[in-house]
């Protein structure tokens, strides 16, 4: 199928960078093939920029919701403008001259760009799906690892539509700016696409086994080479680059210190600007480098390096780590040696004693030592120009790369978002080792824990299933949390620490690829399995495969049975509640009917089921993992529903197998008296972050505007609630204000 219609997405375009450089270069080659280009940037435009110049100009159509953030910001403030003339003077009045300072139009302007744009970045994946939905590209390209990594290759897979990734960096396990929930994400991608061999091993131990690896040099302008330069001195040495810590400028300069008497003439040129530009300049005068040092600045892309690399004899890359360095292949296409250290595409671009020089290490030794070798070497330097430039034509010819680009986007649209290439074997879910894997996490339960693990390694020894419990870990009460004893004492317990008060989905995405068995029960340790549950259970689902997720009878510690919805939040419910509140609070009555409740009377069908004990398929897992960090306690179960049912499966409440859910009627001596523990005596219903997780997940369910009149709905039924509360009284007066005013300020993104 022929590619024609692209989205590439990332956080920013810099006017300095390398993966810039590669979507702007692969965005205009797009166009010239007749592929419609769009670039969803996520941050302000900044100018001016040569990228952004070269997307304009070939016709690629970019979004800035950051920009259209600022401008919408500008004007509302512009608007305010006669209200802050009037607020200004009385706020100084009573509060002082700094609140009054924050009321100046530019600073309330700053402020509320700020938080359109850390709105636009917590809902991101919503405004993916919008872009994606309305603008239909066949392909999304995202590039670059940060903060919308995650959301942007979430979003584009929740429409159907292939994701390429780019791995821009050398992507190095336990680097702070891979979060697991974005290795997660990454997993999902169908094709990861990598500069060069060295990241592409980095890369697949950071990733696993998941998504398909495959290595595609940057594609740049076409450069005509330069004439040889012929050997004179003093030797000319060129660094061409960002002036940051990670690029090693200050042991480049201590190796020339080192090297200075004993080597023929030479000077640097450092072209480029950074925040390491102050510091480099200092460094310099201490050093007594100051004549042969020589700042140039900012340069644009090739065409602001060729006047450099006419009178360029080597270009210097000192990098302590590199994605691919992209001033190393403009060199070689122009006919100029290179001296590297061994980080990203180096050591496949420049050969040591052939197309360049290598350092052993980034250390200004071993960096004195190449350029000692270089000097010595200085008369050889344009044959290796001439061998770079071959190097550069045999094996990163533009022309060549941009079609088995090209190629690969086509194979994609051949198959579904997510499916196997062809002859590839995309890993599932690993064969299962027993029937059934408890999924269980501890909060400050320490003693409820160890009830709970006994009853169901009593209740398991019965019906004759091979079983394993996983149990994570997230107290925060040292007292209350479990330790690695509990291996050794029930042999079928897998332990793992997940952080301190890090919520129940980060320990459900650490606990659930871990699974082995054919189904997973996800339970809470207050919910305790009647006998033959899980056998009922576990024979439902091997006897209807269309079912993926099951939940069993809920029932309360009283025998009376607990309240099951079948539906998922709508607008409509949403409605009918604040009217019902209203009409409460006026006249004593509720006239309409809020939700859909499970009667009992048979298995019923349902959206989602109720979180403390439910039973799902293992193959549907990898499918549906990673759940949104943003859900941190509440609704992972609806999330996981919500999956199953978008894969075709259904959700069934089974009516004779029964789980007791004792939830705040656990003993009290059973759980931590840590503040956290609070809730389990409230008689408030619901809390805070119930009502934060809830909206958070409405935006997974919902278009953008139905979620954002969720918030409006919310905000106005707090707000009576509030207003209520303070009329009642009474001495739960204080709690129910406080709790009811945090969900005010949820809603309203406070």
């Amino acid at each position: 199928m022929r590619i024609t219609r692209i989205l590439f997405v990332t956080s920013a375009l810099k006017p300095v960078g390398g993966y810039q450089a590669r979507l702007a270069c692969l965005a205009r080659m797009l166009r010239e093939r007749g592929v419609a280009v769009g670039v969803l940037l996520k941050s302000p435009l900044v100018e001016p920029n040569l990228y952004l110049d070269i997307l304009r100009n070939c016709g690629a159509v970019i979004w800035s919701p950051g920009q259209w953030g600022s401008r919408c910001a500008h004007i509302l403030s512009r608007l305010a403008t006669p209200l802050l003339f009037v607020l200004r003077p009385v706020a100084g009045a009573l509060r002082g001259r700094r609140v009054a300072e924050k009321l100046r139009p530019g600073a309330v302007a700053k402020s509320i760009a700020w938080r359109i744009n850390v709105a636009l970045e917590r809902n991101f994946d919503v405004v993916m799906r919008l872009f994606v939905k309305s603008w239909r590209p066949q392909i999304v390209h995202v590039f670059r690892p940060d903060e919308i990594t995650a959301p942007a290759i979430l979003g584009a897979r929740a429409c159907g539509v292939p994701v390429v990734y780019s791995e821009t960096g050398e992507a190095l396990p336990g680097m702070s700016w891979y979060p697991p929930h974005v290795r997660a994400a990454v997993a999902r991608a169908d094709l990861v696409v990598v500069t060069c061999k060295r990241v592409a091993e980095n890369a697949r131990r950071l990733y696993g086994p998941g998504p398909t690896i495959e290595v595609f040099p940057p594609v740049l302008p076409k450069v005509d080479p330069l004439p040889g330069k012929p050997p004179v001195l003093p030797v000319t040495l060129t660094f061409a680059g960002r002036l940051s810590t990670e690029k090693n400028l200050d042991a480049l300069l201590s190796a020339l210190a080192m090297i200075n008497e004993s080597v023929p003439p030479w000077r640097l040129l450092i072209a480029g600007d950074g925040p390491e530009r102050d510091h480099l300049a200092r460094l310099v005068g201490e050093l007594g480098l100051g004549d042969r040092v020589q700042f140039v600045g900012r340069y644009d892309g090739p065409r602001g390096l060729k006047p450099l690399a006419e009178v360029t004899d080597l270009f210097v890359l000192p990098s302590k780590t590199e994605g691919f360095g992209i001033v190393l292949l403009e060199a070689a296409a122009m006919g100029r040696p290179s001296l590297v250290t061994p980080v990203g595409a180096a050591g496949e671009l420049v050969r040591d004693g052939v197309t360049g020089f290598v350092a052993g290490d980034s250390t200004a030794d071993a960096l004195a030592d190449a350029l000692r070798r270089a000097m010595v070497a200085r008369d050889l330097l344009p044959v290796m120009g001439r061998a770079a430039r071959r190097t550069y034509e045999g094996h990163y010819e533009p022309d060549v790369i941009f079609e088995k680009m090209i190629q690969r986007y086509e194979r994609l649209l051949e198959k579904p978002a997510g499916a196997a290439m062809p002859n590839e074997v995309r890993p599932t879910a690993a064969p299962p080792r027993c029937d059934v894997s408890f999924v269980v996490v501890n909060f400050n339960m320490r003693a409820l824990m160890e009830e709970w693990l006994q009853h169901v390694t009593d209740a398991m020894a019965r019906n004759g299933l091979a079983y394993e419990i996983l149990v994570g870990d997230t107290s925060t009460d040292p007292a209350a949390a479990l330790d690695d004893s509990v291996c050794h004492r029930w042999p079928n317990v897998c332990f793992q620490r997940v952080s301190g008060s890090s919520g129940w989905v980060a320990a459900l995405n650490a606990l659930l690829p871990e699974t082995s068995g054919r189904y997973v029960c996800i339970i809470h340790p207050d919910s305790f399995i009647e006998p033959g549950c899980v056998r009922q259970c576990v024979e439902y689902l091997e006897a209807h495969p269309e079912a993926g997720v099951v939940a069993p009878n809920p029932i309360k510690s009283d025998g009376a049975p607990a309240r099951a919805r079948l539906d998922f939040p709508t607008l409509a419910g949403e409605t009918r509640r604040l009217l019902n509140l209203f009409s409460y609070l006026v006249c004593r009555r509720k006239p309409f009917a809020e939700e859909r409740y499970w009667n009992r009377a048979h298995d019923a069908r349902t959206d989602t089921v109720l979180s403390f004990c439910f039973f799902c398929r293992r193959d549907l897992l990898p499918r549906v993992l990673p759940i949104p960090q943003s859900l941190r306690s509440w609704y992972a179960n609806d999330y996981i529903c919500l999956g199953a049912r978008r894969m075709g499966y259904r959700v069934m409440y089974l009516k004779s197998p029964r789980v007791i859910h004792y939830e705040r009627r656990t003993p009290r001596h059973l759980y931590s008296e840590s503040p956290e523990m609070e809730y389990k005596g409230s008689t408030i219903a619901g809390s805070p972050g119930m009502h934060r997780d809830r909206l958070e997940f409405v935006r997974y369910l919902h278009p953008a505007p139905t979620a954002m009149l969720f918030r409006v709905i919310t905000a106005a039924e707090f707000a009576l609630r509030l207003v209520a509360a303070f009329v009642a009284g009474g001495p739960e007066r204080p709690s129910k204000v406080n709790a009811y005013a945090r969900v005010l300020g949820i809603a309203l993104e406070l």
